[in-house]
């Protein structure tokens, strides 16, 4: 019995000591110094954008890949320079060379056979890429670099996630219980969605409070809500990736969690919903 028990223990504890180095990781590259910034996240960006092709495109167009893979990471360089003052936004033109010898380079290759799914690349940068290329707009405000501000977008999500499972794994799972999608996504349901949004409410009120998100008590609570709700799509979304692949995690970086895009599906859709927020209110700086 204790042997039996020890066995189910194995996985749980793999998973959150994996899932808390995730979360130190992130949290030290977002506070530590400035470097550590492009490191952690333009790790992120590249590896998650790694996973998606590696999902969708096996082992086709991987010369193509490289090159547009090229052309973001030194895109996400330059816009973090660009908004700390030290780079003019014009140096990011250069992007489009590796990026479009990534689009050719088929012409003179087998890949030519693959160009078809070009389509996936296309879906890549634009589920995946362009994100996390918006980063540095929330790092870097006014010119400053403060990776508080993300910190608590991560955080809103992390707990939105938790409030979700509470009321989601009991009021959720009675019987007449509504389900989300229950062809995307089987266990997810409303009360989730409920459970996640009032403690997401709760946590940015709190982050307001404790001056962490640097926003009001009104535009915390109101971002908070914000985020819970695409954070809910962007879970959503890539539950469908995966289901058109055939896949059960879109990679195997993190112990218990699957893959990078496994745990960032939520903040991929946080991050652009924040930045929109913040412009329609003055509030990006």
């Amino acid at each position: 019995m204790n042997l039996s028990r020890t066995r189910e223990m194995i996985p749980f504890l793999r998973r959150s000591i994996s899932g808390a180095i995730y979360a130190l990781i992130i949290a030290v590259g977002l506070l530590g110094p400035q470097p550590l910034f492009l490191i952690v996240f333009g790790f992120a960006l590249l590896w998650a954008l790694h996973e998606f092709f590696s999902m969708s495109l096996k082992n086709e167009l991987r010369e193509s890949r490289f090159w547009i893979c090229m052309a973001v990471g030194f895109l996400f360089v330059v816009l973090y320079l660009t908004r700390l003052g030290l780079c003019s936004v014009r140096w990011s033109t250069l992007s489009f060379v590796p990026f479009f010898i990534g689009i050719v380079w088929p012409i003179w290759t087998s890949e030519k056979n693959e160009y078809a799914n070009m389509g996936y690349i296309t879906a890549g940068l634009l589920f995946v890429a362009l994100p996390l290329l918006m980063t540095p707009l929330l790092v870097v405000r006014g010119g400053v670099y403060d990776g508080m501000f993300l910190l608590c977008v991560f955080i809103i999500v992390a707990l939105n996630d938790v409030g979700a499972y509470l009321l989601g794994s009991t009021l959720g799972q009675r019987k007449g219980a509504k389900r989300l999608a229950p062809k995307i996504s089987p266990k997810k349901s409303w009360w989730g969605v409920v459970g996640g949004c009032i403690v997401s409410i709760a946590i940015s009120a709190v982050l307001s409070r404790i001056g962490w998100i640097g926003l009001d008590l009104g535009h915390s609570m109101a971002l908070g809500l914000v985020l819970s709700v695409v954070g809910v799509l962007g879970d959503l979304v890539e539950s469908m990736w995966k289901r058109c692949f055939s896949v059960k995690d879109s990679g195997s970086l993190i112990p218990g969690h699957g893959g990078l895009y496994d745990r960032l599906d939520s903040v991929l859709w946080a991050i652009p919903s924040a930045v929109v927020y913040l412009e329609l209110f003055g509030l990006l700086q």
